[in-house]
């Protein structure tokens, strides 16, 4: 989603201006231990079945959303587009460090990441992606779901190969074949059901029915969990289940998503003069409010569910 959600990580930051950075560090770091702790110790059990849940999660879309992220970078390099910042993460920045030309950060929320390009909303000069040609644009925009739906694929291959394996004797081939047939029964049945791609993640998959009706964040987690108890295949499917929705959702026409992005970007370089700056950002806007109110209602349909 590029740098979207780099407002997100300014403003947690601008909430511990009043703290030291070591500070910062410290409060981070502890707050990290304390999810890992709750996670593998025996002796936190009684607490640690929201924070296993919550770290599964974590982990996950941390690593989807990391890679598209990166997908965006490495595009925009081998464009010759100059990339401001990578972050792995969110909220306040506990190090970074400069390399290629490109400054890195890990921040403290262990959750996503972002990638800022410079010259996104303005001219900066050579380089910018604002002067960029349009293909050059769709090209950024769209490499990052790409990105997802290849990880979503791999998880999948990776979940049935064993099975096929052995099934076929260890012939590669048929081995190779079977797999991909599993893995486009799977895709063709979370990415085919629209109310759960605009929810955001995890339809039934047909080739493993779950009984999870839930729309936001807080079922989310919940699922996180069940899919963790079926053991690497059920953490596979929720991976691969994870990135399909990415791909779909990233690729819907509204701003701020990269599809969003991509219309725009189409339509400047097709209308040139008529799209002008002000009503591509009334575009964006409206297209931000519409997803925000989007979120809120579902996850307030999911509190809901769960009371």
């Amino acid at each position: 989603m590029l740098s979207r959600m780099t407002s997100v990580g300014r403003a947690g930051a601008g909430a511990f201006s009043s703290t030291s950075a070591k500070t910062r560090r410290a409060l981070g770091m502890i707050a990290i231990a304390l999810v890992l702790a709750g996670a593998v110790v025996p002796g936190f059990e009684a607490i640690a079945g929201l924070e296993r849940n919550l770290l599964i999660f974590a982990v996950i879309v941390s690593v989807s959303v990391g890679l598209h992220e990166f997908g965006h970078l490495v595009m925009a390099r081998l464009l010759r587009l100059r990339v401001r910042s990578y972050g792995l993460f969110m909220g306040p920045r506990l190090a970074s460090w400069r390399k290629f030309g490109i400054e890195w950060r890990l921040n403290a929320l262990p959750l996503g990441g972002y990638v800022a390009l410079e010259g996104e909303n303005r001219d900066e000069g050579p380089g910018s992606l604002y002067t960029a040609p349009a293909w050059k644009k769709v090209l950024v925009y769209v490499v990052g779901p790409a990105v997802n739906l290849m990880l979503a694929y791999v998880a999948l291959i990776a979940m049935a190969a064993p099975v096929y394996w052995s099934t076929f004797s260890g012939n590669l081939g048929d081995t190779i074949q079977a797999s991909w047939t599993f893995a486009n029964v799977v895709v063709g049945n979370i990415a085919s059901s629209t109310s759960a791609a605009l929810a955001g993640f995890l339809p039934h998959a047909a080739t493993r029915p779950l009984d999870m009706p839930f729309v936001g964040l807080p079922g989310m987690v919940g699922a996180s969990g069940r899919f963790a108890a079926q053991g690497i295949d059920g953490l596979l499917l929720f991976f691969a289940a994870v990135n399909l929705s990415l791909f779909v959702v990233n690729l819907l026409p509204i701003p701020p998503l990269d599809g969003g992005h991509t219309v725009l970007a189409i339509l400047r370089r097709l209308m040139g003069r008529l799209v002008t700056e002000q009503v591509a950002r009334g575009i964006a806007t409206a297209g931000l409010v519409a997803l925000i109110a989007f979120i809120v209602f579902v996850n307030g349909v999911d509190v809901v569910r769960m009371l």
